[in-house]
């Protein structure tokens, strides 16, 4: 079965954990994106109608339009291979390193939208979020950390924190699977794991110890859902060749509920992090790595859903 169709039935399946019976009659909202057809890089100020952002960060500058940023450090690449269609996500070496890189696939534009209102998923009582997607990882990826793989890589949702115009990173509120670099963290936040945030608060920090493949496909379903005691609950799931694993629900911690979170848009990421330790405000201290001589480091997605009923 193509790895897309997949990743819908499993944003559709995954609702029979919630729901004995549909709720009543609501306006669902819906958002796929299967890389049925190119990738289009937006550029800021140019009218267009492609739902998503590319964005490429080179030396701490963004650049649009392209796949890859002017050194081709950081690319996003639409790959047409063995009948499946994805976007791969790189980073490269660079040859004149002088800080972040990063390659990003986003619902919105990175840097510019903080607090405007535009995130458009947060759950409601018997209506939650259910975000899908359909990923695998490069051969130096090892589900530890260890490979030689460089920074951190994932996907999930968050409050966009990056704020350009007022050159200021605002308080993360996210929740995500990811993936850190060995020793990321001293070793705390190295390999796979589910994260969070709620106001740079670490709220939920899982790693995953499911005996998953890092280089065959796998389907992330991330379940957030809303209480009636206004608090709200999040839960992660993961699919491989036949086998569904459970590997994280905050209700384990918090019976009573986490947040409540406010809404979120959806991220996808690559970058060049290594977080050496965080401030006494939850701020990560960070610095960043460089990928070897010929050596390129990359995770490719399959497709995203994000569906609420």
């Amino acid at each position: 079965m193509s790895k897309n169709k997949t990743t819908l039935g499993l944003a559709l399946l995954s609702l029979s954990l919630f729901f004995a019976h549909p709720p009543l009659a609501r306006a669902s909202d819906f958002v796929t994106e299967q890389f049925n057809q190119p990738i289009q890089y937006k550029q800021p100020g140019v009218p267009s109608n492609y739902y998503w952002w590319a964005i490429d960060d080179s030396d701490g500058q963004q650049y649009y339009g392209n796949p890859c940023d002017p050194q081709n450090v950081a690319c996003l690449t639409r790959i047409v291979q063995d009948g499946e269609k994805f976007a791969r996500l790189s980073i490269g070496h660079d040859l004149t390193p002088q800080g972040y890189n990063n390659v990003e696939f986003s619902e919105l534009q990175t840097g510019y939208v903080y607090h405007q209102g535009l995130e458009r998923w947060s759950p409601t009582v018997d209506h939650p979020v259910i975000f899908t997607e359909t990923v695998k990882f490069g051969p130096n990826y090892n589900e530890n950390g260890t490979g030689g793989a460089i920074g951190s890589a994932g996907g999930g949702l968050w409050n966009s924190y990056v704020d350009f115009p007022n050159s200021t990173l605002h308080p993360i509120t996210a929740f995500w699977w990811g993936w850190a670099e060995q020793g990321m963290a001293f070793g705390q936040l190295e390999g796979l794991s589910l994260s969070v945030f709620n106001e740079n608060n670490l709220l939920y920090f899982q790693k995953v110890t499911a005996p998953l493949d890092m280089h065959d496909w796998m389907t992330w379903v991330e379940s957030w859902k809303a209480l009636p005691n206004g608090k709200q609950e999040i839960s992660f799931t993961v699919f491989q060749n036949g086998h569904l694993y459970t590997v994280g629900n905050t209700h384990d911690f918090y019976p009573d509920g986490v947040g409540p979170l406010p809404a979120l848009s959806v991220t996808n990421w690559n970058d060049n992090q290594f977080v050496n330790d965080f401030d006494q405000f939850g701020n990560p201290i960070v610095v960043f790595h460089n990928p070897a001589v010929g050596q390129t480091d990359y995770w490719d997605l399959n497709g995203i859903t994000v569906f609420q009923p």
